[in-house]
């Protein structure tokens, strides 16, 4: 809960949120919008208020709606926005992100393919890694998916890749009319988009954890088991949660990775905790 105004400032971005319960939290709101405008004119910078959004993230049914304003001009308000790379949707299902990022990598993957017949399997497989791979993994511990049919969704970008990799490496992955991905993954070291986004999780509360990233926020919501009866063998404790959406947020999808696996996020330094956990098996695969 965000009980006062935050706001984030970059070099050409400003971002300003609140927990709005009420309308009188919604006329606070407006007046730091209104502080910023002041402190903008008397700083001599100019906003543009065609690019300047609002958006209202809840799930409730009832949604306190207000119009926000910018020198009496009235802020567009969406659901949907890209933020860095990511696509947020009022719900946040991210059920936007995962179309374009799909449709983007299959585009992508189309040119290279039909770009790149002189080249070998080994440069291939390092183009598609490149161009491809990286843009359906960026940001994945915000957004990763926890329904089947979006799982599938962005491992068919992967398949396709694989598919014909295997046409160029002169491998048979075909059994019948059943194709065997795991012959060609196995080949060239190429590991699912799935389990990928699964090590990404346990790298980043790991990278969390130990300082290399700086967020007090994310600190304060990580729970450990202090139970001095029985600690058992789960380090992290993972809040009970009503619906999928609060049991595969972040937080709590790093913790469940964490207590499967058994892993000490303070041993050794990132390089051996990485090494060491890439030998591991991912739990259900």
């Amino acid at each position: 809960m965000v009980s006062e105004s935050r706001c984030l400032l970059f070099a050409d971005d400003l971002k300003m949120f609140r927990v709005i319960e009420s309308q009188n939290d919604a006329q606070l709101l407006q007046r730091d919008v209104d502080s910023v405008c002041m402190w903008s004119r008397v700083n001599g910078l100019e906003l543009n208020v065609s690019k300047c959004h609002s958006i209202t993230f809840c799930r409730s049914l009832n949604v306190i709606v207000n119009q926000y304003r910018i020198d009496d001009t009235v802020i567009s308000a969406v659901t949907n926005i890209k933020d860095l790379g990511v696509y947020f949707d009022s719900k946040l299902t991210f059920v936007t992100h995962f179309v374009e990022i799909v449709s983007r990598a299959m585009r992508n993957l189309g040119f290279i393919m039909r770009n790149s017949n002189q080249l070998t399997p080994h440069c291939f497989r390092l183009l598609c890694i490149s161009l491809v791979r990286s843009g359906v993994e960026y940001a994945s511990v915000i957004w990763s998916p926890y329904y089947t049919c979006h799982i599938d969704d962005i491992e068919a970008v992967q398949k396709r890749f694989l598919r014909s990799l295997a046409s160029r490496a002169n491998i048979n992955i075909y059994n019948g009319y059943q194709i065997n991905y795991d012959i060609i993954s196995n080949a060239f070291s190429i590991d699912s988009l799935q389990n990928r986004r699964f090590h990404a999780d346990i790298f980043a509360l790991y990278k969390i954890l130990n300082g290399f990233y700086y967020c007090p926020d994310l600190l304060h919501g990580i729970q450990f088991n202090v139970n001095y009866r029985n600690c058992g063998n789960s380090m992290f404790r993972i809040p009970y949660s009503h619906a999928n959406y609060g049991m595969y947020s972040p937080l709590n999808r790093m913790f469940r990775a964490y207590n499967q696996l058994k892993l000490d996020p303070f041993v050794g330094n990132f390089r051996t905790f990485k090494s060491y956990v890439l030998k591991l098996k991912v739990p259900g695969q």
